[in-house]
């Protein structure tokens, strides 16, 4: 069963529509008293189609910041409009993925307050990855998050906080299924205790099911 993740495409979980200014202290230094004050975030807007133009509807849209840890999200509705909003200023690539498909998009530049952003998605894949431990054996029964770091050289995030997230169930074989999009990827996969991981880029094929293998090591 795939579990809700920042960035998976079964989150529901809106953003904030409000920032906030960045407060820095000096080492030290004596605060009596300090005042916030929330202003709305900028938004992008726009609508997720497939290939022929055709509205997709249920689709997660995640822009990633520049220095690719700042991440915001939004659903597109019925008629494939999406909204991504407490933006702050800059440059952010979008990102959009089916909630049921293994479809994709990606758009490397939007910016805060762009209305009529189009945002195409094209056939993914599906990979089926069997995991296993330092020593050969299959991490069985085990719930293991493969994480979406970049693709084709672009960064998407870092680990645990990126534009997608998915945690599936091994079978007795230590094999999972997870949906990808095509081009060359770049994933990091984790599982809890004991604490392993692994990090790999592999070429996607589109519209295939495809085999992969990751030995998951101690986290140092």
């Amino acid at each position: 069963m795939q579990r809700d993740a920042i960035g998976s495409p079964s989150s529901r979980a809106q953003a904030s529509k409000y920032v906030a200014e960045e407060v820095a202290f000096e080492p030290g230094a004596a605060t009596a008293e300090l005042h916030f004050e929330l202003a709305p975030g900028a938004s992008i807007k726009g609508h997720t189609t497939n290939a022929a133009g055709v509205a997709r509807a249920r689709t997660l849209v995640v822009a990633v910041a520049a220095d690719g840890r700042t991440i915001r999200s939004g659903t597109s509705d019925a008629d494939g409009a999406f909204a991504v909003e407490g933006l702050t200023g800059g440059r952010h690539l979008l990102f959009a993925a089916d909630a049921e498909r293994p479809d994709f998009g990606m758009l490397p530049s939007a910016s805060p307050g762009d209305a009529a952003v189009p945002l195409a998605l094209v056939p993914g894949a599906r990979v089926r990855f069997t995991f296993k431990d330092a020593n050969g054996r299959p991490i069985a029964g085990s719930n293991v998050r493969l994480d979406l770091i970049g693709i084709g050289g672009t960064p998407l995030g870092v680990e645990g906080r990126c534009a997608m997230s998915q945690t599936q169930r091994t079978d007795d074989g230590g094999m999972a299924e997870y949906r990808l999009p095509s081009g060359v990827v770049d994933l990091v996969a984790a599982v809890g205790q004991p604490a392993l991981r692994a990090e790999s880029t592999i070429v996607v094929a589109a519209e295939i099911t495809a085999t992969a293998e990751m030995r998951l090591l101690p986290r140092r």
